[in-house]
C-alpha cells in the first residue's frame, strides 16, 4: 500500500485553518453591514455601503448581493471537508487522497494564498487602500485560478484510473465539490474586483471623469469577462469544465444585484445594458446546461485527428456517468 503523503496532508491541513480564519473575518464584516455587530472589535470601522457610496460609484450591487460570500464560503467548506475524508479512507493501493491525487499540493498552497489574500482584500477595501485592494483581489482571483486550473488538468490525467477502478464516487465528488467551489471562489472574485476598479478610477480621478463613462467602463470589462468565458468554457476547455456550472450562477446573482440597485432608472442607458448582460447570462447558463447534457450523453470529445471519439469506453459509461 502507498504511504501517507505528509505534505499533501500538512497543507489539506493548513487549507482548513486558513479557510476558517478567512470565514470568521468575513462573518465580521457581514455581521456590521447587516446588524452593526462587531464579532472583531474595531476591524471593520465602516460598512461597505458607506465607502462605496462616499464615493458615488455609477453602478454598484445591493447590499444583500454581500449575502453570495456566505453561499462562497459554504461551498469551499464542501471541498475541504472531502479532501479530509479522503485522507481517512482507503483504496486497495492506498489511502484515498494519495491514489491518485486529485488535489495535490499546488492545488492547497495556491487556494491558502488567495484565501489570505481576499482576506486582505476585505481590510484594505474597508478602509479605502483603493489601489492597493485592487492590485490584491486581482492576485487573490488569480491565485483561485491556478488552483482551479491545477485541480482541473490532474483530475482530467487521473480520470481513466479512476474509472477502471469503479471510483465512481470520488468522480463526481471531485466534479461538484471541488471544481465548482473553487470556480465559484474565481469568478467571484474576479466581479468584485471589477467594482473595486470602477471604485479606485472614482477615487483617484476625483470626479473628471463622468459617471456614465465609469459605467459604461466596468460594464464593459464585465461583458468581456463573461462573454470571454463562456466561449472557452463550451468551445475549448469543455474537456476539464464540462461539470463547471457556479460561475454562471455567480454571474447572473451580481448582475441581479446591480439591476436591483439601478431599478428606478427604467430607462437610462446603464439600465438596459445590465439588461441586456443579465440576458445574456441566462441564455449561457442555459447553453451551458443544454451542451453540458449532449455530451454528457454522448461522451464525445476531439481526438489527435480532429474527429470526434468516445470519452469513455461503453462499458465503462455506466461506472463514471450513472
Amino acid at each position: 500500500m502507498e504511504d501517507h503523503c505528509v505534505g499533501l496532508v500538512a497543507m489539506s491541513i493548513v487549507s482548513i485553518i486558513t479557510f476558517f480564519i478567512g470565514l470568521v473575518v468575513n462573518c465580521s464584516r457581514i455581521a456590521v453591514q447587516f446588524s452593526a455587530v462587531e464579532l472583531i472589535p474595531q476591524l471593520f470601522e465602516e460598512t461597505e455601503a458607506n465607502a462605496t457610496t462616499n464615493y458615488k460609484l455609477p453602478v454598484t450591487t445591493e447590499l444583500w448581493t454581500e449575502a453570495m460570500w456566505i453561499v462562497v464560503y459554504i461551498c469551499q467548506i464542501f471541498w475541504l471537508v472531502y479532501a479530509l475524508t479522503a485522507i481517512c479512507r482507503q483504496t486497495p493501493s492506498g489511502p484515498v487522497y494519495n491514489h491518485p491525487k486529485l488535489l495535490p499540493v499546488t492545488v492547497h498552497i495556491f487556494f491558502v494564498i488567495a484565501v489570505i489574500q481576499q482576506t486582505a482584500w476585505l481590510i484594505l477595501y474597508h478602509r479605502n487602500f483603493l489601489a492597493l485592494s485592487l492590485l490584491v483581489i486581482v492576485l487573490s482571483a488569480a491565485c483561485s485560478l491556478i488552483s482551479l486550473s491545477e485541480a482541473l488538468r490532474q483530475f482530467d490525467i487521473k480520470l481513466s484510473g479512476l474509472v477502471q477502478e469503479f471510483r465512481n464516487f470520488d468522480i463526481w465528488a471531485v466534479r461538484i465539490f471541488a471544481h465548482n467551489a473553487l470556480a465559484l471562489l474565481t469568478v467571484w472574485l474576479t466581479l468584485n474586483a471589477t467594482l473595486n476598479l470602477v471604485l479606485a478610477l472614482v477615487y483617484y480621478m476625483d470626479s473628471k471623469t463622468s459617471g456614465n463613462a465609469l459605467a459604461v467602463t466596468q460594464l464593459s470589462i464585465l461583458a468581456f469577462v463573461i462573454v470571454t468565458y463562456t466561449a472557452f468554457d463550451i468551445f475549448a476547455l469543455d474537456r476539464w469544465t464540462r461539470y463547471v456550472l457556479t460561475p454562471y450562477l455567480a454571474i447572473i446573482i451580481f448582475l441581479a444585484g446591480l439591476l436591483h440597485k439601478d431599478w428606478p432608472s427604467l430607462y437610462d442607458p446603464i439600465f438596459l445594458f445590465l439588461a441586456v448582460l443579465q440576458s445574456l447570462s441566462f441564455l449561457f447558463i442555459l447553453v451551458k446546461v443544454v451542451v453540458m447534457s449532449f455530451r454528457h450523453t454522448f461522451m464525445f470529445h476531439a481526438g489527435d485527428s480532429g474527429n470526434l471519439r468516445p470519452l469513455l469506453l461503453p462499458e465503462e459509461r455506466k461506472y463514471a456517468y450513472p
